[in-house]
């Protein structure tokens, strides 16, 4: 596959708004865990946090967005408790 364009600054990603830059710990996270399903690898195993956030910053620095917008992460508010009406709910929702 092609790499990604770090300069447009979109991420699949994140923790924040569609169309939002990820926060710093979502680009750490993708960069230590990998991207399951894509070419994108952990990297955990290999570098140490150090460098896995230096990788990260390097990662912003392709894109002057970083520098003028600061990501918010979008709250998730609290989990819905498992039941058999959840999951009919839910059922209903995907439907």
């Amino acid at each position: 596959p092609r790499p990604r364009d770090f300069t447009a600054a979109r991420y699949k990603i994140r923790s924040t708004e569609t169309g939002s830059l990820p926060t710093d710990q979502d680009i750490v996270t993708s960069i230590r865990r990998g991207l399951p399903g894509s070419s994108m690898p952990a990297w955990q195993e290999l570098l140490s946090e150090a460098d896995i956030e230096a990788v990260a910053a390097y990662v912003k620095a392709f894109s002057p967005r970083f520098a003028r917008e600061a990501p918010e992460p979008v709250a998730s508010g609290e989990p819905v408790p498992g039941s058999a009406l959840s999951s009919a709910r839910g059922a209903e929702v995907y439907q």
